[in-house]
């Protein structure tokens, strides 16, 4: 992905991806199946957030669902490096689900996830991550793309 010079992303963005995806394992070899049932509130809290595009109800929502990710694989380290990855890499994401449509993309992949944790198939949880990925950074870079067609201030908020 060629993003425009001033937009490219912090070189931790693959980590946190890469670092999902040892969360995945772990939670399928944990098999906890009350902590992976949980995931379904959250899932249903980011739907809820599209019908209106509330981009900033679905960002925090899905915040959620990834630090449920987190306390499912019980660890720490994992945890406290995820939160401070996010802490640059935040901006990226919610850009990216201003998209059209990309909330909706989000969701099924999401759900998509949940049920491969659920079924215990790392292939197919670790294959629709990387599609979302994938997805997602195409979405971002359309999003800085569009912006850079359109003259004017830039907004200086991307939360509210």
């Amino acid at each position: 992905m060629d993003f425009p010079q001033a937009y490219h992303l912090p070189a931790e963005h693959p980590l946190v991806y890469h670092l999902e995806e040892i969360v995945f394992k772990k939670i399928i070899d944990a098999a906890e199946t009350e902590i992976i049932g949980q995931f379904d509130v959250w899932l249903e809290q980011m739907e809820a957030a599209i019908p209106d595009g509330k981009v900033k109800k679905y960002f925090d929502a899905m915040e959620k669902l990834h630090m449920k990710f987190f306390e499912a694989a019980h660890n720490a380290v994992m945890l406290d490096l995820y939160e401070s990855l996010m802490k640059r890499l935040a901006p990226f994401r919610y850009m990216s689900l201003s998209f059209p449509n990309s909330l909706q993309h989000s969701l099924r992949e999401y759900k998509d996830i949940v049920a491969g944790l659920k079924a215990k198939d790392y292939a197919s949880v670790v294959n629709r991550w990387r599609q979302k990925q994938k997805r997602a950074l195409d979405a971002l870079e359309k999003v800085i793309v569009r912006q850079e067609q359109q003259p004017g201030p830039l907004k200086p908020n991307l939360f509210k």
